[in-house]
């Protein structure tokens, strides 16, 4: 077994050597650590974010519309969590869906649930799907399409 340093083994344990090309062939080493490389990847995973509350806090309402981050991801909006699709909705949860918009995703409501609360679909924003099955639909997307689910 190959014997190095303490000193090397830290630096093989927490950095990754990745070779970038520039012209001509030329190369030069980068060292970053593992944890920037799986950031990374989670940043492009597919999410798929079922929201069936609306959340407590501002801080809660944020972390929710930081997972829906890209066309391809989708939130899926039940019961009490249908509100914030409405135009005139107020509360601090009221940019979940418009980002979630802004960025291409896919936003669905639960038909019942809007129907059950009274709300029509021309209170809606531009974009959102309103769905009779959604349980159905985010098992689909949860299954074909997610690499990462959130529930709230």
């Amino acid at each position: 077994m190959h014997q190095c340093s303490p000193e090397r083994r830290i630096r093989i344990a927490y950095q990754v050597v990745m070779q970038l090309e520039f012209e001509e062939g030329k190369t030069q080493s980068v060292y970053t650590k593992p944890s920037t490389i799986i950031s990374t990847l989670v940043d492009l995973m597919k999410s798929c974010v079922l929201l069936m509350k609306l959340p407590g806090t501002e801080g809660e309402s944020w972390r929710i519309g930081e997972a829906v981050r890209a066309k391809g991801d989708s939130l899926f909006l039940l019961g009490d969590a249908v509100a914030i699709c409405r135009r005139e909705y107020r509360g601090h949860a009221s940019s979940i869906a418009s980002g979630a918009l802004s960025k291409d995703a896919k936003v669905c409501a639960s038909a019942r649930d809007l129907r059950a609360r009274g709300i029509e679909a021309s209170e809606l924003l531009e974009g959102i799907k309103i769905v009779e099955d959604i349980e159905g639909d985010f098992i689909d997307v949860m299954m074909d399409q997610a690499e990462r689910v959130v529930a709230w």
